[in-house]
């Protein structure tokens, strides 16, 4: 089985300016804007659980290449 971290890198916060572009809103706060614009424009895709952001850029006309997954705490094994 690949790990995920194997092919997986890590890059500065670089976002689009049609994201950057958007007002900043209670539904579309300023951190999320930089990680999903970072995705957007490395034109990678963006996994995430946070679906709410994701339907609120939807509701903007704009589509984002996200990979959707179900919430899971990050602590623990």
């Amino acid at each position: 089985m690949i790990k995920f971290w194997n092919w997986s890198r890590v890059v500065p916060d670089s976002p689009s300016e049609r994201m950057m572009s958007l007002p900043t809103t209670r539904k579309l706060v300023l951190k999320n804007k930089i990680v999903f614009g970072t995705g957007d424009a490395w034109h990678a895709p963006t996994m995430t659980a946070n679906m709410a952001f994701v339907r609120a850029i939807s509701q903007t006309g704009m589509s984002l290449f996200t990979i959707g997954h179900r919430p899971r705490a990050l602590t623990g094994d």
